[in-house]
């Protein structure tokens, strides 16, 4: 019974921090061929694209260099070449994203896009 209680306290305090982590600025260009089509999921949904229309795993790059595909949503379908900046969380992930022009980017990733 104490181990039960240890792992749900362990737990919610790793859902406190995960809200009070920082958030990171990831810059992408979409590849349209990319997009999916999703289906519902249901009132929880665990895919990452935010129970959105379309969906999108990019190739994405921070400020200092690193480089992950992160998984979003969208309610449109995204022009191939669209630059974006996408906010994310670390454990909620893409919290949001926006179209930005190349003048935005960083100058450091806009050689990588």
């Amino acid at each position: 019974m104490k181990r039960i209680i240890d792992l749900i306290g362990l737990f919610l305090l790793l859902l406190v921090l995960s809200g009070c982590a920082p958030s990171q600025a990831w810059y992408t260009k979409v590849d349209a061929s990319q997009a999916k089509l999703n289906e519902d999921h249901g009132v929880f949904d665990f895919s990452g694209n935010g129970n959105l229309k379309y969906s999108y795993t990019l190739l994405c790059i921070n400020e200092k260099g690193e480089e992950k595909e992160i998984t979003f949503g969208s309610d449109t379908y995204l022009k191939d070449g669209t630059l974006l900046a996408l906010e994310v969380k670390p454990f909620r992930g893409v919290l949001s994203w926006e179209e930005i022009p190349i003048t935005d980017v960083p100058y450091s990733i806009r050689k990588k896009l």
